[in-house]
């Protein structure tokens, strides 16, 4: 866990397994209130380039890497929704 020096009500804190509300139960058993939470990252996936409230779609590797990750075997090809499909704001690739 690091405290932001130029926010000191902001800290970074990294774990590798989560259970429901699990930050929120550790900070408020050392008095702190949590107000916001920002999941950056999760399971090798990033939060970069997409804007607060919209989303992208993942790449074939991404995918093949998700199925991999929880012991599937990736299907040969992917079934995807056709570009323009659901936001107008996502980030394409």
């Amino acid at each position: 866990m690091a405290v932001n020096p130029a926010d000191p009500h902001e800290i970074a804190l990294m774990i590798y397994e989560g259970r429901n509300r699990q930050v929120r139960r550790m900070l408020e058993a050392i008095g702190h209130e949590v107000v916001q939470l920002k999941r950056t990252h999760y399971a090798g996936l990033t939060t970069k380039g997409v804007r607060p409230g919209k989303w992208r779609r993942l790449t074939d590797a991404e995918v093949r890497r998700l199925y991999r990750l929880v012991g599937l075997k990736p299907p040969k090809t992917f079934k995807t929704l056709p570009i323009g499909h659901g936001d107008a704001n996502a980030v394409k690739r």
